[in-house]
């Protein structure tokens, strides 16, 4: 079993503040990297013993279990207080959060997991491809992102950014631990209804 190999993800989940020719290179990375990252998340997970028997098999009833897992293993820690104060004074919105944040690992756990998540959703679908944001602003947040298009496109350029979804529920899990709705499953069916939706609607 290959020990976990954490990644070094852009700053604040951001590419825009990469070179161009990085950022495609990570779209390079991404499309040969993912089934190893696959393999290492199911690595990880069989570490634990509540968990030796999950099966990456990419079937929607997979991801309950990778839910309850997750709920289980996504850690935070606290920021520095200065570096805290720096943050919020740059997203004010910030503010109203608790000063606990998604480790290192646990965001690397995070990005494992939504690739996972996304294989899912292609191989439900069958008829499209992971393709990458590069035709837009750098100060677009989905920038360089690996996402899963609409077909045909969606008429207000609408894309189901897997990372996203799965780093929104992270960040519930840590700021909002009470909160009983909308773990991965309920996540993965409502973006598969509308990808699939938008497909038979047009």
């Amino acid at each position: 079993m290959e020990d976990y190999n954490v990644l070094n993800l852009p700053e604040e989940n951001y590419f825009g503040e990469w070179e161009k020719a990085d950022v495609k290179a990570f779209g390079k990375w991404f499309m040969t990297e993912k089934d190893n990252r696959i393999q290492m998340l199911s690595d990880e997970i069989h570490r634990d013993p509540d968990f030796i028997d999950w099966q990456p098999d990419f079937s929607p009833e997979s991801l309950k279990t990778l839910n309850d897992w997750f709920e289980r293993h996504i850690e935070a820690e606290p920021m520095p207080e200065d570096e805290f104060q720096e943050f919020i004074k740059k997203y004010k919105g910030m503010a109203r959060y608790e000063n606990k944040w998604i480790t290192t690992k646990s965001k690397s756990l995070v990005f494992d997991v939504s690739i996972y998540f996304g294989e899912v959703l292609l191989r439900a679908l069958g008829d499209r491809k992971w393709k990458q944001l590069l035709n837009v602003s750098i100060r677009n947040y989905d920038y360089g992102c690996m996402y899963i298009p609409f077909l045909p496109p969606h008429p207000h350029r609408l894309i189901v950014t897997p990372w996203r979804i799965v780093w929104s529920f992270a960040v519930d899990l840590i700021h909002y631990p009470n909160l009983k709705e909308g773990g991965i499953y309920p996540r993965y069916m409502k973006t598969y209804e509308s990808l699939k939706n938008r497909l038979k609607s047009v």
